[in-house]
């Protein structure tokens, strides 16, 4: 296995996009069909939490396939969608239509009251962040993170 920067990893996105000519909607579809092909084997109920960035986009894709092999799925988006990515929506415009199992969340008012709901979930998909952050964590995300680990009791 080998491991690249963020930068190499950038890279090749760009170049297989802008060169090759494959969209980035259509790398989506690759990266969520890897995803599926390693965690179909794992039993129990799944919770995709999702930033609205292109790696969000990954985990919609990711619970669109969960959801049509008919597994229990539940979609917690983070962020405010003002500022979501394209590929992040046409992904949630397609989940829209398959599912009204999506959750939102863009503050910190009663996030624990929020995951209370939400503990009987067993396998959880991080898609908050990707490759791209470059920044700490403001408090809100701190905070989420921390709540996830807390109220999540996962196997």
């Amino acid at each position: 296995m080998y491991i690249m920067s963020t930068r190499k990893c950038k890279d090749i996105d760009k170049y297989t996009i802008d060169k090759i000519g494959i969209p980035s909607i259509i790398l989506m579809e690759n990266a969520s069909n890897e995803v599926i092909s390693n965690i179909l084997k794992l039993k129990g109920n799944f919770i995709v939490f999702c930033g609205i960035g292109n790696n969000g986009g990954d985990g919609l894709a990711i619970a669109r396939k969960l959801i049509l092999q008919n597994r229990d799925v539940h979609i917690v988006v983070i962020g405010g969608l003002e500022k979501c990515s394209n590929e992040f929506s046409v992904n949630l415009n397609i989940l829209n239509n398959l599912t009204s199992n999506i959750s939102f969340i863009n503050n910190e008012n009663n996030l624990d009251e929020f995951f209370t709901n939400l503990k009987d979930y067993e396998i959880a998909i991080d898609c908050i962040f990707g490759i791209g952050l470059n920044r700490k964590l403001n408090d809100f995300y701190i905070k989420l993170i921390n709540t996830i680990n807390k109220n999540l009791k996962l196997k």
